[in-house]
């Protein structure tokens, strides 16, 4: 599994391990078992010659994600052989022009990976079906998924996918060096203070002045890092009609301030170490940080990579609440499938008897209020051991307000370019969250 990334784009992204675009099938050939596409190699094929014939997309780089597919898609094979199914894996990087192109040609897959940064754009577009309607034929209950998550799925009144993973940001720290420098762990109700003055004790320096251990390494620019700080303090990202970005407020200015004195301070790994690493996670992943900020979907990256021991907490409390991000991934059914019923009956699969691979894999907490307890993934062997931490915290999570987060644009390279520019001592911290501002607020006024 790759380096967690600061967007949901990038948390979709990093799902498996290494890199390139490829396809396996499970069950059979490509729709009309004709040649596989251009973006895809059918690598083994299982199951009959007997339809329905079903195609599934993937945007993994390889990896887990494509394991877990493959089992459930086995699993699934077993109870139903008359079925022969396709796992594709596209690229990830032109994951959602490839399937505009496919519903171009008519050749969309008949299931695919969407996400909440997707649902309204690809229902504009005419990917996905309604999944309402074919949950009702089954009499399959939406209702038990987790409200929140179910909600990043809707649009207009319709259901674009079903989300698989509720992903909600929490504090990931290593045990050996909060027991090293004598720092007790974080608490439930710790504090933004409380994380600087423990990000401060556990930055070690080398006698020639290199900084050896950091207190804190993240996603500094990422929305789900700082937006939740900002309403922790008390403060608005955006006007009340959603036209103006008022997050340089005295409380957004308080919010930032812990992050400029934290890289200013040299207690936080800086963006061009965690860039030059390889991401934001790495220092942590690693051992050369002390704590991150990130999702579930780390977990696997975290165990395969840190030898010490560490665990997981709820994010600091600001001066008014606790806030914390959250986003989710999951799986939809082509508007133009042929077999909408045979494409249901797999995808329910998927999130009855197939959850339990995607949950044994570390990977995921399933955002369905009847898997919040089960010991599936809660039992499964620490680190982390206080899995619970994943279900509490999505009681303080919150959705991104409507700023351009996951473009190239001018508001991000202005909150990228003003984090720098604190740390070069070009621009004071309230200059640049200013900067910010401004940028955001003509995104907004520019449509």
């Amino acid at each position: 599994m790759s380096h967690f990334r600061p967007t949901r784009r990038d948390v979709i992204r990093t799902l498996g391990v290494g890199a390139g675009a490829s396809a396996f099938a499970l069950g059979g050939n490509q729709r009309g078992l004709g040649a596989p596409r251009s973006h895809g190699n059918v690598l083994f094929t299982r199951g009959q010659s007997e339809n329905p014939e079903l195609t599934w997309a993937i945007n993994a780089q390889s990896g887990t994600e494509i394991d877990l597919v493959q089992a459930v898609v086995d699993s699934f094979l077993a109870e139903n052989p008359g079925y022969r199914v396709t796992v594709l894996n596209y690229d990830p990087i032109t994951y959602d022009q490839i399937l505009l192109t496919d519903v171009s040609a008519g050749t969309l897959p008949d299931l695919f990976v969407s996400a909440d940064v997707f649902t309204k754009p690809f229902f504009d577009s005419g990917l996905t079906a309604d999944l309402i309607p074919l949950a009702e034929s089954t009499g399959f209950d939406l209702t038990t998924f987790d409200e929140k998550f179910i909600e990043l799925g809707m649009y207009e009144g319709k259901l674009g996918f079903l989300p698989r993973a509720a992903d909600v940001v929490v504090t990931y720290y290593n045990k050996r060096m909060f027991d090293e420098a004598g720092v007790a762990y974080p608490a439930e109700d710790w504090t933004y203070g409380d994380m600087l003055a423990a990000a401060e004790a556990l930055t070690i320096k080398s006698s020639d002045g290199a900084t050896t251990q950091y207190g804190v390494a993240a996603g500094y620019s990422w929305w789900a890092y700082w937006v939740p700080m900002v309403i922790a303090e008390g403060g608005q990202i955006l006007s009340d009609d959603n036209s103006e970005a008022v997050f340089n407020s005295p409380e957004g200015q308080r919010a930032w301030g812990y992050i400029f004195e934290g890289l200013s301070n040299g207690w936080f790994a800086p963006p061009s170490v965690q860039q030059e690493m390889g991401g934001d996670g790495v220092p942590f992943n690693v051992g050369l940080a002390a704590m991150t900020f990130t999702v579930r979907a780390a977990v696997p990256t975290v165990r395969s990579q840190l030898t010490d021991d560490w665990d997981v907490q709820l994010v600091p409390q600001g001066s008014t609440r606790r806030s914390t991000g959250m986003g989710t991934m999951g799986y939809a059914i082509s508007s133009q499938t042929e077999d909408p019923a045979a494409a249901w009956n797999l995808l329910e699969y998927a999130y009855s008897d197939g959850m339990r691979f995607f949950m044994e894999s570390y990977l995921v907490v399933p955002p369905i209020t009847t898997f919040y307890d089960d010991p599936t993934w809660r039992e499964l062997p620490g680190p982390p051991y206080n899995n619970d931490i994943f279900v509490t915290a999505t009681d303080d999570a919150m959705l991104p307000p409507p700023l351009p987060f996951y473009s190239t644009g001018n508001f991000r390279r202005a909150m990228e370019d003003g984090i720098d520019a604190v740390l070069l001592g070009q621009m004071s911290p309230e200059d640049a969250v200013n900067n910010m501002a401004a940028e955001a607020t003509r995104s907004l006024q520019s449509g």
